[in-house]
């Protein structure tokens, strides 16, 4: 009984320790997109005769 309990025990502590490092790189991928530019968008607007009126850009 002994035994099985603590395999059951070790089990437990792998699941949470995996599911650790997966909640880990998942925070670390956010950031790193965060910090990258790829996500933004340039907005203009213009007048009637075409001329740029403002610029805009937006990341997130």
């Amino acid at each position: 009984m002994f035994n099985a309990t603590n395999r059951m025990s070790v089990a437990m502590q792998a699941v949470i320790v995996i599911g650790a490092v997966f909640v880990l790189a998942m925070a670390v991928q956010r950031a790193v997109a965060h910090l990258s530019s790829d996500d933004c968008v340039i907005r203009n607007t213009y007048d009637e005769a075409g001329n740029l009126l403002t610029s805009q850009t937006l990341c997130r």
